[in-house]
């Protein structure tokens, strides 16, 4: 059937950054019942003119110094959204119907809702801060946190202030050459042309941080131990806000770069060791296995509202948890602008009624709607909530681009009563759970491996990340899995299921034949109605398991459907709505996908033609092979490996891992509409390894699936500590803890 809800741009192929799942509002218009015309045009105004720009151009992933696998697997996800991207496009991108809420005009109690004002201070400092918004910071570039929990944002040096070549020099060494490598390195350029600056080693520190050396890093480190015998001529004492150890390794720098060695006589730079004590982390990451009651959700509005509320989009999702699971408070960080309107439709479109239900944390700057990745959820010494945030939140798998207004809705969170607790590393939070072991209790992180590659572009070695980030988390051990989707959470849902040990995993060949399965009956619909050899010899292919011979059909079929720009036709993407839920496109291209997937690891694909088709199937058996390695390594974790019929994230696939869990209830991520019989499928699978105790809830997010996110991208989930009073409550704003 044609959809008559409003269509959604046209999606243009494109590399990973900007990445697509970080989609912001392109309106948020409430109904004209709810509020008033003015405000309706203001909103739509602000909302248009803050649409992002798209990010620069990735560069090269050299000076990175990735694994040869890592880097090639960022290199096939690119070419599978490029073709997607050319030969998968539609005449016009079909999106669900949106929907406009009644307003039902609730009358609240006090204090169920509350909308928590941006502190002035704050505000001000962001607002002038530089577009940065998903640039690619300098390399070891952290932002500080000021006593007064606000985000300290730098303005970019000016251009009499840049040591021409430092930040070159110092982005070429990291990777290869390591912390002190990159620290020599930049210390002989600034001896050779500034050599003033070697004469403080504040100034010194401060020109290599602008420059992008992580120096906050060296005071994790044994000082030199030349340090400890040879008398300081260039200070008596550390200067104010630098670390003595810090100190000591600017100082063995600066001697260094004075001494001129011979030309064939490389510089010996001493190994780093990690402090043997390093300061006991604040706070205590709480694991992510589905064994505790939740204390609150936390997420972000992101997007969800085009001429009405999209269905399964994040502002959808904000209000399905509203209604799904009103005894659990909900934290929600929004733009100053939309903070309001959303307040209203929550008030008079939701049926808010519990005390301290729904709380909305004003922002000066655009937040995306993955709460996931910023913060993880955390607990103090005495079990109240608390977050540990990255250096910066990111996205992308190669170069960590920074999202500003991400990085400051983390920070902004000491306004709901978390603690903030910022780490020296980076990461995404998707992309790594911790978990606890049933027998020995161990607390093990469970690691995507990009992120090992995220910190080792800040001068770290492998060894020195993964204690960090074991210390950090407050575990006895840490376990690197291997990447298929971007993040892990897409591949992996650990639960502690009465004292056994689960790990849910995608069932990517059950999946994938599924959803060709289903989609295959929408295509023959689409066919003409003289087609019927056609439609005959498709299902006998499919019954006889020809997958290959049903994929050169299907193509060769679509060859004559196309319009004069390569793009589909509408009457061939009509067949695949059947409910105002349905992306009929996007249906489309994972039945397209799926049968992709199923036969590109047969023989004949390796000789598939044209060429591009050829690279394509083998970019998508490269994640297949690395689905198998993942299994490997989960197999060997000791968790029971379940698989649910499900695809990884490869641009368009659907996935039913990325859900949300706690002793009780399990979140089902569910499409709806033209794949319902997946989502009860996936269902099946759940209730079958859960039993009746946990209650699956299916929640709506198509959309946010179609955006390359999940309900685990958009809920952060803080459990209750095991044995903590029913009655904890969130403490009173605290300062962040550097």
């Amino acid at each position: 059937m044609r959809q008559t809800g409003a269509r959604l741009p046209d999606v243009c192929p494109h590399s990973r950054p900007p990445h697509p799942r970080r989609r912001f509002f392109t309106s948020l218009v409430l109904p004209l019942g709810v509020l008033p015309l003015p405000t309706l045009l203001s909103l739509c105004i602000g909302a248009l003119a803050q649409i992002p720009p798209h990010a620069p151009p990735t560069p090269s992933l050299t000076p990175l110094n990735l694994s040869p696998t890592f880097e090639s697997q960022i290199q096939a996800r690119n070419v599978i959204d490029r073709f997607h991207g050319t030969q998968y496009a539609t005449e016009a991108q079909l999106g669900p119907t949106p929907k406009v809420l009644p307003a039902r005009r609730f009358s609240l109690r006090p204090g169920i809702l509350k909308v928590l004002p941006l502190i002035e201070a704050s505000a001000s400092n962001l607002s002038s801060a530089p577009p940065l918004h998903r640039s690619i910071p300098p390399r070891g570039y952290r932002p500080q946190i000021s006593s007064t929990h606000a985000l300290i944002w730098p303005p970019q040096p000016l251009p009499d202030d840049l040591i021409p070549g430092l930040q070159e020099r110092i982005e070429g060494s990291l990777s290869s050459n390591g912390l002190l490598g990159a620290l020599l390195s930049a210390a002989q350029l600034i001896h050779q042309t500034h050599p003033s600056i070697l004469e403080s080693p504040l100034h010194l520190a401060q020109k290599l941080s602008a420059a992008g050396l992580p120096v906050d890093l060296l005071e994790l480190f044994l000082p030199p131990a030349s340090s400890q015998s040879q008398t300081n001529s260039l200070a008596t004492a550390p200067p104010p806000n630098l670390p003595n150890t810090t100190r000591q390794w600017l100082e063995w720098a600066i001697q260094i770069s004075k001494t001129a060695p011979p030309p064939t006589s490389p510089i010996p730079i001493p190994q780093l060791h990690l402090l043997p004590q390093l300061p006991a982390p604040p706070i205590s990451v709480a694991p992510e296995i589905g064994n505790l009651d939740s204390l609150l959700f936390r997420m972000q509005l992101g997007g969800g509202y085009n001429q009405g509320i999209v269905p399964g989009s994040g502002l959808d999702v904000i209000g399905s948890l509203c209604e799904t699971a009103p005894d659990t408070p909900l934290v929600v960080s929004a733009e100053k602008q939309f903070a309001s309107p959303l307040s209203d439709l929550a008030a008079r479109s939701w049926n808010l009624r519990k005390t301290g239900q729904l709380t909305i944390l004003t922002e000066s700057l655009p937040v995306s709607s993955w709460a996931q990745d910023n913060a993880k959820p955390a607990w103090t010494a005495n079990g109240a909530p608390a977050v540990l945030i990255p250096r910066y939140a990111s996205v992308d798998e190669g170069f960590s681009r920074i999202v500003p207004g991400d990085t400051a809705a983390a920070v902004n969170l000491h306004r709901a009563g978390f603690q903030v607790v910022q780490s020296s590393l980076l990461f995404q939070g998707g992309n790594l759970v911790v978990v606890e072991e049933p027998i020995s209790h161990e607390r093990v992180l469970m690691l995507g491996e990009g992120e090992l590659w995220r910190n080792q572009a800040l001068g770290l070695s492998r060894d020195h990340i993964l204690a960090l980030f074991q210390h950090q988390f407050a575990c006895n051990r840490v376990q690197i899995l291997p990447n298929v989707s971007y993040h892990l959470d897409f591949d992996a849902c650990f639960r502690l299921q009465d004292n056994r040990p689960i790990v849910f995993v995608n069932d990517a060949r059950k999946g994938a034949s599924l959803i060709v399965q289903i989609g295959l009956q929408g295509f023959l619909q689409a066919l003409k109605e003289d087609q019927v050899a056609l439609r005959d010899e498709l299902r006998r292919l499919w019954q006889s398991n020809e997958f290959w011979e049903l994929r050169i059909a299907v193509q060769s079929a679509l060859k004559h459907r196309r319009i004069s720009t390569g793009r589909l036709q509408l009457e061939v993407v009509d067949a695949f709505a059947v409910s105002p839920v349905d992306s009929a496109s996007v249906n489309l291209q994972c039945f397209l996908n799926a049968l992709d997937f199923m036969v590109c690891d047969l023989p004949q694909a390796a000789s598939a033609l044209p060429s591009a088709d050829a690279q394509y199937l083998k970019a998508l058996q490269q994640f297949k092979d690395q689905l198998t390695r993942q299994a490997s390594a989960l197999a060997l974790t000791g968790w029971t490996v379940v698989g649910i019929p499900s695809l990884p994230e490869l641009n368009r696939g659907i996935n039913y891992i990325n859900v949300v869990q706690d002793k009780h209830r399990l979140f089902l991520p569910i499409w709806g509409g033209f794949y319902a019989d997946l989502d009860r499928a996936a269902e099946t699978a759940y209730r079958a390894a859960l039993g009746p105790q946990v209650r699956i809830i299916p929640i709506q997010c198509a959309d946010t699936q179609r955006t390359l996110g999940g309900l685990h991208c958009l809920i952060s989930t803080h459990p209750k500590p095991a044995n903590s009073p029913s009655n904890l409550q969130s403490p009173s704003p605290s300062p962040p803890s550097p």
